[in-house]
């Protein structure tokens, strides 16, 4: 495993105060999915309603798109680190969020087929051509009937039950094709002492890995990421570790861009993380809660507490060797039509005709996924179709950027632009 790299220093010359960071952060189908669970001023999945304590409503998915940019900036503007081959032919997102993930890899590589699912249909209904969303539980038995280049699994905090998905990708990657996981770890970290016990931050990123090992969604897993995909077969795994600080409190410019981003994202999404967990698994009251979470909001603000986040890109690659050891035969990617055939471990399976560029709801009767969208093509873009689109012709939501003005030692703006 990488090593997480020297400690970050902090900007001793800063000038602030606790409230100089203080921003205002911008923001029918009748299927059950979409009749989401309503609690404590926060909706959730419906679809395997409780497996994910974290909420889907409209200030979480504007969360989620500006951590994706926060995690891109972590990671050098690249959205993975596997070295996969140049022309990815099909692409598995587990557990994709918003989507945004799945529709900048869609446009980086218009002749891919990326396949993206979640438990909740939140993905935008304008997508490249080249997207097929699915509402489904990636715990179950995968029912795809063709095999991956690469299958990327980011942020799901325990809900996908990683040995197993580590095991499932592996018997559907092609041979040579990369699995890659990101993850945040908990607890939060500090190399110098300035993260007392007592404040309440930490009680919060203690109590946080309590309530989810309570669960079976311990967020302290991604340290065993590593070990765990090379003992389910991956050859060529590597770790990667990286520090992002809860505020601008590093002293060099990008560790602090960081910080910035960071604290913009802990603090929109702090109810939201932490109602379900604190409540359901702690059993503590929603005004409790809120009360303790004004102390956890200055401690995120306050720069002379030197604490971040590790967080963990992991990736390994299937050997031929273990592809000799499967029986699977590989499928056409999609039919406009329902069609019988076997699935990618050699089992006789049903599949529904593909919606690409669309999104799904699910068939909980048989868990086949159903596709909600434009009918399927034929498959992805031919390579004179993909050199002749306009990027953000097709898919707006997609071509969105946010910018923040850090000249002035505060965050002044948070805006997305079309």
């Amino acid at each position: 495993m990488a090593d997480p790299g020297d400690s970050i220093e902090a900007d001793t010359n800063d000038q602030h105060s606790e409230d100089d960071d203080d921003e205002t952060l911008p923001r029918s189908i009748t299927s059950s999915i979409y009749q989401y669970r309503e609690e404590n001023g926060h909706t959730y999945h419906a679809y395997k309603d409780g497996l994910y304590p974290y909420p889907n409503d409209p200030n979480e998915l504007d969360r989620l798109d500006l951590q994706h940019h926060l995690l891109k900036l972590t990671l050098g503007q690249r959205l993975f680190l596997a070295p996969i081959k140049k022309n990815p032919q099909n692409v598995l997102d587990i557990a994709t969020g918003t989507g945004v993930w799945a529709g900048e890899f869609a446009d980086d590589y218009p002749s891919c087929l990326v396949t993206a699912n979640d438990l909740s249909p939140s993905q935008a209904f304008e997508l490249p051509p080249n997207v097929l969303f699915e509402v489904d539980d990636a715990n179950e038995p995968w029912i795809y009937h063709r095999r991956f280049d690469f299958i990327h699994a980011r942020q799901h905090h325990g809900a996908v039950e990683e040995k197993r998905l580590m095991q499932q990708s592996l018997e559907f990657l092609h041979p040579e094709g990369w699995l890659e996981m990101q993850e945040y770890s908990f607890p939060m970290k500090c190399d110098d002492n300035t993260f007392p016990s007592d404040c309440s931050l930490y009680k919060w990123s203690e109590l946080m890995v309590e309530a989810s090992r309570q669960i079976g969604q311990d967020l302290h897993k991604p340290v065993y990421y590593e070990q765990w995909m090379k003992d389910a077969g991956f050859v060529n795994v590597k770790a990667m570790v990286y520090k992002i600080p809860t505020n601008k409190w590093p002293r060099e410019k990008n560790e602090k861009t960081k910080g910035l981003w960071q604290m913009a994202n802990i603090l929109q999404g702090l109810s939201g993380v932490t109602l379900a967990l604190f409540t359901r698994v702690l059993g503590w009251q929603a005004s409790e809660i809120e009360e303790f979470l004004k102390g956890v909001q200055k401690d995120i603000r306050n720069r002379n507490i030197h604490a971040y986040w590790e967080f963990y890109a992991v990736y390994g690659q299937k050997s031929k060797i273990a592809e000799h050891q499967e029986m699977a035969r590989i499928q056409t990617p999609y039919s406009s039509n329902t069609s019988v055939g076997n699935d990618a471990r050699g089992r006789e399976a049903k599949h529904p005709g593909g919606m690409v560029g669309g999104r799904a709801l699910v068939n909980v009767q048989d868990r086949m996924p159903l596709r909600l969208g434009r009918p399927a093509r034929s498959g992805p873009l031919t390579r004179p179709e993909a050199e002749n689109r306009k990027p953000g012709t097709l898919h707006p939501p997609f071509q969105r950027y946010m910018t923040i003005n850090i000249k002035q030692n505060s965050f002044e703006t948070l805006q997305y632009q079309q």
